[in-house]
């Protein structure tokens, strides 16, 4: 009976040992698992940073652009930028007016350089979901799609890739180019997913997004300035909505 007894309390050692071991193997294998997850997470925002920054200095260019005069106040935060203040006054912004370029002396329109810098915008969204999905939440990877496919995006891609203003010209069809005027609420769902996005960041211990107040939209000495793609709100028609 000793001998019995020695044998299993042999076996319950070597089984209890074995248990542990492979405990302390599998929260070994969890803490990688999820330290590679945050490794990679950290990776895709970091890829994507300078693209959404590029965004962000974009919007606050529209903003000033169509407003009647340089903000005295920057805002502290993304949520302080972009409030009903900001959706009214980008409904004015006219698409055909002349963008400032310092690179050449081309001229272009704001719906050429929009264009160009939403297309951007949107592969390099399709790049980082590409190369991180399955390492990033599937909140955020949503966050990412409703932002690429945004009807703000859409809505200026689509006029500007139709050349909406010659086919005007060759139809002798007049109209105004504020995109946005009386749809300030896609210029609202694509800033709400921006923000979901910039709070990613926030989170975030290893990537820091430049503030609100660093933006170098905001500096005075660089175009556009105030007011200079802004329509006079008196000679823009409210578009007649079907829904």
């Amino acid at each position: 009976m000793q001998g019995a007894e020695a044998l299993l309390s042999g076996v319950s050692t070597a089984t209890f040992s074995s248990y542990i071991t492979i405990l302390l193997v599998d929260r070994s294998f969890r803490r990688q698992k999820k330290n590679r997850r945050k490794k990679m997470r950290s990776a895709a925002l970091r890829q994507l940073e300078g693209d959404l920054v590029s965004h962000l200095n974009f919007l606050v260019n529209m903003y000033i652009a169509a407003s009647e005069e340089h903000p005295d106040k920057i805002p502290e935060t993304y949520d302080d930028l972009f409030t009903d203040e900001f959706f009214k006054t980008v409904q004015y912004l006219d698409f055909s007016k002349e963008y400032p370029t310092a690179r050449d002396s081309r001229f272009i329109r704001w719906f050429d350089y929009a264009e160009s810098h939403l297309n951007g915008f949107q592969n390099a969204i399709d790049q980082a979901i590409s190369q991180y999905s399955m390492w990033l939440d599937p909140e955020v990877v949503e966050t990412l799609q409703e932002i690429r496919g945004s009807t703000f995006s859409g809505m200026v891609i689509t006029a500007s890739e139709t050349d909406m203003m010659q086919l005007d010209k060759e139809m002798g069809y007049e109209r105004e180019y504020t995109v946005f005027f009386g749809y300030e609420e896609f210029v609202e769902e694509h800033t709400n997913a921006l923000l979901a996005l910039v709070q990613e960041y926030e989170k975030s211990q290893d990537v820091e997004l430049t503030e609100v107040g660093d933006l170098n939209a905001w500096s005075e000495e660089i175009a556009p300035t105030a007011g200079t793609a802004r329509r006079n709100p008196e000679s823009v028609t409210r578009p007649n909505r079907q829904e």
